[in-house]
């Protein structure tokens, strides 16, 4: 595994529970609807209408129990990879790392925030990554032989 892939899990995982949020929402304004239709109005001698309620309560509930878990896992990562970013000799290198990976601006944003130009941030992203890399030999290993036992890391 390569350092930028290594890093890159973090944005992932934001990601996925960022979309996995907006499922909920959705699912949540779905059962909203379902409980906003009067039922005392028609009758119908068919199913109960509470099944539907019932079934998409558990499905939101699962949700939210995977998000728990995924910002469980992305709270472990967050923690890992800044202790290795932290393992790094330059303190630029380092605060655009965390920047990129943990904080998710992008380049155009660290260029303004260090006050660089955008192709010294693309320069300085390539020596970060060759440097955290040096500095973390380990992760190289991580593809092959499994991430060391820390079950966090789930993408």
């Amino acid at each position: 595994m390569t350092g930028k892939e290594y890093l890159s899990q973090y944005r992932r995982l934001k990601s996925r529970i960022k979309g996995k949020k907006a499922q909920v929402a959705e699912l949540r304004e779905s059962l909203l609807e379902l409980r906003a239709i009067r039922y005392d109005l028609d009758k119908v001698d068919s199913s109960p209408s509470g099944g539907n309620i019932l079934n998409g309560l558990i499905k939101l509930e699962d949700k939210c129990d995977s998000i728990a878990r995924d910002i469980t896992a992305m709270t472990e990562l967050s923690d890992e990879i800044t202790n290795r970013i932290g393992r790094m000799k330059s303190p630029v290198l380092m605060d655009l790392l965390t920047r990129y990976y943990i904080l998710g601006e992008s380049f155009e944003q660290i260029a303004v925030g260090l006050n660089y130009s955008y192709k010294t941030v693309l320069n300085y992203h390539g020596k970060a990554l060759i440097e955290f890399e040096e500095v973390n030999e380990d992760i190289k290993l991580m593809e092959k032989y499994g991430n060391f036992g820390n079950k966090n890391v789930v993408i």
